[in-house]
């Protein structure tokens, strides 16, 4: 065990307004979540995404693997951003590209979290990635 980082005791299951509501306060920011599995595909994608890239751009995404819709060399298998999140560290402020269904793209800035202890329909034990 590594005694540098600190060790969170699971979570509780969380609700759907549980996840509605963090949606929510991520839009109020200006900000959209997307949730990553553990495969690194996406699972949930908030509407606050609509809002900054198109309509329809937070259900475009869903479940494909990130590398396809944010830029592949910080998410590829062996990507900048991926190998960190991999190892449990957090990023903030990287600059990516988001891809959409309809051709859409959108320069972004994103903080990248893994989120562990969490039974939830948010990021079901896989990773966080703000953006704005």
């Amino acid at each position: 065990m590594d005694e540098s980082k600190p060790q969170l005791p699971p979570l509780p299951p969380l609700s759907g307004e549980f996840v509605q509501t963090v949606s929510a306060l991520f839009e109020c920011l200006g900000r959209a979540l997307i949730c990553l599995d553990q495969d690194f595909t996406v699972v949930h994608a908030s509407s606050g995404l609509d809002s900054l890239v198109a309509k329809g751009a937070a259900s475009s995404i869903l479940g494909k693997p990130v590398e396809e819709i944010l830029s592949p060399e910080l998410f590829a298998k062996a990507g900048s951003l991926r190998r960190p999140l991999e190892a449990g560290e957090r990023r903030e402020g990287w600059g990516a590209t988001l891809r959409i269904g309809d051709g859409s793209t959108k320069f972004m800035s994103i903080t990248a979290a893994p989120v562990a202890g969490v039974e939830s329909d948010l990021c079901k034990r896989g990773h966080a990635l703000p953006t704005e």
